[in-house]
């Protein structure tokens, strides 16, 4: 950056046309974060392609140079330099978190990039709002980083959770659905080596809501935000589908059944906290019992049919009949949500199949026109 210092004399010593009796000049570089405060020095002569003149860009004093400094090239300027920008963010801990996250992505340690992602909690609150959607998705993006280990990922889902309860603490929770609805893109998948942002999110939101978890802190933010997760989780799932042109294949195939395995793992541990919690964080619970309800329906649209009905099993599995009240509004409420599906009622009907697929299913005979009929029925959904 150029800075030219013109020093404005009275007209008895300079005529009218020329107002200014010398002129300086200090080159200084962008400010890149924060406020800085510089010490200038300045010369009197500008040099012939100044620009590329590297002794005058590092303002260094040499012998024989043909930059004139001003008194020999002392510092006679203290300048404090603001950054103001819609680009660059003016937080330190956001600006460290951005600069480490690029830095992770090619030669970064992973220790460098826990720090940094433990001191984003502390910048304030306007800046983060400012920066939602970049903050997020470099967070959601780290999750999928292959040079990450297991305390990698937990340090960066616990800061995940941090950031997103701050935004709702904030009341900034329209943001957080416009970024889910409007802004957030899955990361790119090449083969089936690549991880996912849905995986990734299952198996790090299920690990933290372990009854072993000694974090009951970050714990308890989950369950009362798990909302926005699982809806990160069904869009992930959607666009995958659509990344990877898996819509035309069977649903049995479309997702590995490792993911499989972590959703399943999910649901049973958030069900736990929601039978064992009720009492003491029911706030809490009941947004833990809704997210996942609405997160269960839309499984019906993504996954195998017939894992998902086992999903709702293992949640009534929970339940007992001589549960408290509030229990059986809990499991209620779940169901309704779950039967509000647009292809419930079809998907619970009997339907007609062959002695080899109805192996190990409840099967019915009825007499139809003098011939028996094997009929297949779905299993343990209403079941108390």
């Amino acid at each position: 950056m150029l800075l030219i210092m013109k020093h404005f004399l009275p007209e008895v010593f300079n005529p009218p046309s020329q107002p200014y009796g010398c002129v300086q000049y200090i080159t200084t570089a962008v400010v890149g974060k924060g406020t800085t405060i510089v010490q200038l020095a300045t010369v009197a002569n500008l040099p012939h392609r100044y620009t590329g003149n590297r002794l005058f860009l590092a303002r260094r004093r040499t012998h024989g140079s043909e930059v004139k400094w001003v008194d020999g090239g002392k510092s006679l300027y203290r300048v404090e330099l603001s950054l103001v920008s819609t680009i660059y963010t003016d937080d330190q801990h956001i600006h460290n978190f951005f600069e480490a996250s690029q830095r992770f992505s090619t030669s970064s340690s992973e220790q460098d990039m826990i720090k940094y992602l433990k001191t984003l909690l502390a910048a304030g609150h306007s800046s983060m709002v400012r920066y939602l959607p970049t903050i997020l998705n470099r967070l959601l993006y780290l999750l999928t980083h292959e040079g990450f280990t297991a305390d990698g990922h937990t340090n960066c889902m616990k800061t995940l959770i941090h950031v997103v309860a701050t935004y709702h603490d904030t009341g900034h929770d329209k943001l957080l659905q416009q970024y889910i609805k409007y802004m957030f893109v899955t990361a790119p998948w090449a083969n089936y080596k690549c991880k996912t942002i849905h995986e990734e999110l299952a198996t790090g939101m299920q690990s933290l809501l372990r009854p072993s978890t000694a974090d009951f802190l970050s714990a308890n933010k989950l369950l009362l935000h798990s909302s926005f997760f699982f809806q990160i989780i069904g869009k992930s799932m959607a666009q995958h589908l659509i990344q990877a042109n898996k819509l035309s294949q069977s649903r049995s195939e479309r997702f590995p059944l490792s993911f499989q395995h972590s959703v399943q793992s999910l649901l049973t541990t958030t069900t736990t906290h929601i039978v064992k919690k009720w009492k003491t964080n029911y706030s809490d619970v009941h947004n833990a019992n809704l997210s996942l309800a609405n997160f269960v329906k839309t499984c019906f649209t993504y996954l195998d049919r017939g894992f998902v009905f086992k999903l709702v099993n293992f949640y009534m599995e929970n339940f007992n009949p001589g549960d408290a009240k509030v229990l059986f509004e809990l499991k209620f409420e779940f169901l309704q949500i779950v039967c509000s599906h647009e292809h419930f009622i079809p998907l619970n009907l009997p339907f007609a199949c062959s002695s080899k697929s109805a192996r190990n299913a409840d099967t019915v005979r009825i007499n139809k026109g003098g011939q028996k009929v094997r009929l297949r029925t779905k299993r343990g959904l209403m079941q108390p």
